[in-house]
């Protein structure tokens, strides 16, 4: 979608209205043709029509395929073919006995993941076709994890997952803007009340001009202008946040070492220390998450227990009641804190991964809230590339990815 089409794709006779009707409409059907065929004299032939041949405008548009340096050149390429009404199942056959590969929506998605490209819609969070999609999934990855037994799927609760199946965009995008990056604090009430109201309302930004600053301040910098001052930095990035503060920036992750990041994946701010390991041990895989507190077990077994008694006791109605409460704070998504629901920082989800072969090592396509990454270039050294942790929803493993701003959506 981010194509520069040719000044000359405009000038077609498949953009007249007439006719296209007419082409569509003097179509010699299959039928007509098999009769006519079956009428040579020489089985097998080649079939002449003449001037009852149709005659069909078509368009055909050059993709060069991948440009990005860091991948593959040309990966991706090909032509697209663009045909009137009325002729897809008659150009579908010709391709096809002429050695072309039919593919559909899987083969689109798994080669934009190789690519390294967003793939709509599942790389476009702000529209309609995405959302639907999204909760469509839901439904059916839930579906598909309560049909396995307890012993059998991951607890969720237990690894400090709290959307699983989905992104929770609009909750992600409500806890950072309720953070003020310039102050390093959470805002004061009166104002989270006045700008709730507009946290549906995120999108993605796709300013090419802001994307490719913000890409800009990603990469290392190998010299000291004065440009390159870190006041300066600041200020560009606030001036960013106060223009885009609801904005998601849709960003490429590459892994630092080993790891293949999948959908849903979490994507969170290092700390100092982990930044440190990282520079001081080009070994070290990444820190651990500490295992969280279930209190739909705990539960059960408070329930267990007190069916053996005869008489529930103050402390353990409170016990209960308290445990009641969390359970019911857990399972309401609305309610609950992404930003600070791990040890790390939450700022992002993965919406496409893989492992490029391209490359030989796990990529991934995400998106950040801006005043999220706007935290991470504050904090990153200035040589070095921006790098974020990135953790699997069925796992406590955190791995170190380096990011880098998609420019072109």
């Amino acid at each position: 979608m981010s194509r520069h089409l040719p000044n000359t794709a405009c000038y077609s006779p498949i953009w007249d209205k007439n006719i296209r009707h007419k082409v569509s409409k003097d179509k010699m059907s299959v039928n007509d043709v098999n009769k006519k065929r079956s009428e040579l004299v020489v089985p097998g032939s080649q079939l002449n029509l003449g001037r009852q041949e149709n005659r069909v405008p078509v368009l055909l548009l050059h993709n060069p395929g991948n440009r990005d340096n860091n991948t593959q050149l040309g990966l991706g390429g090909g032509w697209d073919l663009i045909i009137p009404e009325g002729w897809g199942m008659g150009f579908w056959m010709a391709l096809v006995y002429a050695g072309g590969r039919a593919g559909g929506e899987r083969d689109s998605l798994s080669s934009a993941k190789q690519q390294g490209t967003p793939h709509f819609p599942h790389s476009y969070p702000d529209t309609q076709a995405c959302k639907q999609l999204s909760e469509n999934n839901k439904q059916e990855l839930e579906a598909k994890h309560l049909r396995y037994p307890p012993d059998k799927r991951p607890n969720f609760t237990k690894l400090g997952v709290i959307a699983p199946h989905n992104c929770p965009w609009d909750k992600l995008v409500s806890d950072w803007n309720d953070f003020d990056v310039t102050q390093g604090r959470t805002q004061t009430s009166n104002k989270q009340t006045e700008q709730k109201s507009h946290t549906q309302d995120y999108f993605v930004l796709r300013s090419r001009a802001k994307l490719n600053c913000l890409d800009k301040l990603c990469q290392p910098e190998r010299n000291s202008k004065p440009s390159n001052d870190i006041t300066t930095r600041h200020a560009l990035i606030d001036q960013l946040l106060r223009e885009n503060q609801l904005s998601l920036i849709c960003v490429n992750l590459k892994m630092v070492q080993r790891g293949v990041v999948t959908a849903f994946a979490m994507v969170c701010l290092p700390s100092n220390d982990d930044i440190k390991c990282l520079h001081g041990n080009k070994q070290y895989g990444g820190p651990l998450e500490p295992l969280h507190k279930d209190p739909q077990k705990a539960l059960k077994k408070l329930e267990k227990k007190l069916k053996t008694k005869k008489g529930d006791s103050e402390l353990d109605k409170t016990t209960k009641s308290m445990l009641l409460s969390q359970c019911e704070r857990l399972s309401d998504q609305d309610t609950m804190d992404v930003r600070n629901s791990c040890s790390r920082q939450i700022i992002g989800y993965v919406t496409e991964g893989c492992h490029r072969l391209s490359m030989g090592v796990g990529c991934a396509i995400a998106f950040c809230s801006l005043p999220g990454l706007a935290q991470l270039l504050k904090d990153k050294q200035t040589s070095k590339h921006a790098t974020v942790l990135v953790r699997n929803t069925n796992s406590l493993q955190y791995r170190f990815a380096y990011i880098d701003v998609v420019t072109k959506l």
